[in-house]
């Protein structure tokens, strides 16, 4: 008999049954996996309708994907088998997205699980425990090098965390309007991370959202020259606008055009200079997370005590905006209630 005490909810997942259906769709994963053993070639009577999803999927979108990559639904690790029948050589993981390698069983269960949950995390009105405990789960991966980060904001992009965090930075830094960002960067596609983002064809006819300013990025032998050439950028930078720019933003480890990451000593510099201003420090770290030694790229470079806000994604999957309990916002910035000064109610009930 079920337990009195226990949750519907978790009377449903400690269901047998349950855990029975788990099993077998394990189990039928694992015999399909087995036939992902490495390349294969297309298979002749579907690469007709190959080329017809992805014609209709070009119009479906309004222009041609990138690459000629229609996935199957299934794979195994780095091989991902295409709607051709064909299994090639995953070389860039949906740029990190994949990072536990196509049709990973645990990412199975957690979609399984997720399934069962009827609430689905809205952001604003509704949560679920779930939301909590990735948020807490978050923060103390975060702190066990001693990052100050208390606040952890979910959302469903890395263009959004990336927002969000621009947001308070903004915020808190008020009346500074302008951001600070390595050459080559890349932050998003939204209007404003379009701005940021250090391609100006990305923002081809956008309104200017945002003023941005580039220093030089470390060499790839992080030279002294090429820091002395960064931190001389920056220094210009905050003499040119003094008291006019609310962040520092920063990938730890540049991802357009290849992986090139900066150095401990590198990045140390920098944040010091530009904190001697005031200025927030964001680690952008939406392709980073989960892909270095540490969790976070900023214990990877010992920048734990130096961060201010950090954002993540892909990886995750949800996505998040971490920061500092002194940047609070004061106002329903992020879509949340406040944290208010408790006050007698004025209701006669």
């Amino acid at each position: 008999m079920p337990d009195s005490k226990q949750l519907l909810a978790d009377q449903l997942r400690d269901d047998p049954r349950v855990k029975q259906a788990e099993e077998l769709l394990l189990a039928a994963l694992a015999d399909i996996q087995a036939k992902v053993a490495g390349p294969r070639s297309a298979t002749t009577e579907l690469e007709t309708t190959y080329q017809s999803q992805l014609d209709r999927l070009a119009e479906a979108r309004g222009g041609k994907p990138y690459f000629r990559y229609l996935a199957s639904g299934v794979g195994r690790g780095p091989w991902v088998e295409l709607a051709d029948g064909s299994i090639k050589l995953d070389f860039i993981s949906g740029i990190g997205v994949h990072g536990l390698g196509h049709s990973h069983p645990r990412l199975l269960q957690a979609g399984l699980m997720a399934a069962l949950e009827d609430t689905v995390m809205q952001g604003n009105l509704q949560q679920h425990r779930p939301s909590l405990e990735i948020c807490e789960r978050l923060l103390e991966l975060a702190g066990q090098q001693g990052a100050a980060l208390q606040h952890c904001l979910l959302s469903t992009s890395g263009a959004m965390a990336n927002e969000n965090a621009l947001k308070i930075a903004f915020h808190n830094r008020a009346p500074a309007d302008r951001v600070i960002a390595l050459d080559n960067c890349f932050a998003g596609r939204t209007i404003a991370m379009a701005q940021l983002t250090d391609r100006p064809q990305y923002r081809t006819g956008l309104p200017t959202a945002l003023a941005v300013d580039y220093i030089p990025s470390s060499d790839p032998d992080h030279s002294l020259a090429s820091q002395e050439r960064s931190l001389a950028a920056l220094d210009k930078h905050l003499k040119r606008h003094p008291g006019k720019y609310a962040a520092l933003w920063l990938e730890l480890v540049a991802g357009e055009g290849g992986y090139y990451p900066g150095s401990t000593e590198y990045f140390t510099k920098l944040i010091e200079r530009a904190k001697q201003d005031n200025v927030l420090i964001i680690f952008d770290e939406v392709q980073t997370f989960g892909r270095l030694s540490q969790p976070f790229a900023f214990q990877h470079f010992e920048l734990d005590a130096l961060a201010d806000l950090v954002t993540i994604g892909k990886i995750t999957q949800l996505c998040a905006t971490l920061y500092r309990d002194e940047l609070q916002p004061k106002g329903p910035l992020l879509s949340r209630r406040l944290r208010q000064p408790a006050v007698p109610s004025q209701r006669p009930w």
